[in-house]
């Protein structure tokens, strides 16, 4: 069983940054690892011993890449074809990252309360000043002003926090 040190509701099993084509790999289909990289030539090889050779350097879901691509015809009677090919594939092809997407804003997020110093400080914010927040939109019914201004809004908002102060 998969334990995390985040919310239940937010953890996910750890992937494996070694293989990060986990449907390929569910699939029983040969993954990246599966092809051998010659530099000497810049291609790669198939289990099969078929080459793979540049295709130049593309984008892929917001990643930056090589893509190198079988001869037409070398899959077609290729013995390996229905552990290498999805159902409707011509030909194999592969997709090496070299600058990865930049990450999200909530994965770095995610990134940042995950760490030591992160945990320890989200962990204050709960008796800080969240639950006053929840008191005050929540409880009170304090979802938007009505009034317009600094000073209007200032005065209302001075008279909630001071209602909440009492009830403490």
């Amino acid at each position: 069983m998969y334990l995390s040190k985040r919310p239940r509701r937010f953890s996910r099993p750890p992937v494996d940054e070694k293989d990060k084509n986990l449907r390929r790999h569910s699939r029983n289909l040969y993954a990246h690892k599966d092809f051998i990289y010659k530099a000497d030539k810049n291609h790669y090889v198939c289990p099969a011993g078929k080459f793979l050779r540049p295709d130049g350097k593309t984008t892929m879901h917001g990643h930056v890449g090589r893509r190198y691509i079988q001869k037409d015809g070398d899959c077609t009677f290729c013995y390996l074809k229905s552990q290498c090919l999805r159902k409707n594939s011509a030909r194999r092809n592969l997709f090496i990252v070299e600058i990865p997407k930049e990450m999200t804003f909530s994965e770095k997020m995610k990134t940042i309360i995950d760490s030591d110093a992160g945990r320890q400080a989200y962990s204050k914010r709960m008796g800080i000043v969240e639950p006053v927040f929840a008191n005050i939109t929540h409880n009170k019914g304090l979802k938007r002003f009505q009034y317009r201004g600094l000073k209007k809004v200032n005065t209302v908002w001075l008279l909630y926090s001071m209602v909440h102060n009492i009830e403490k």
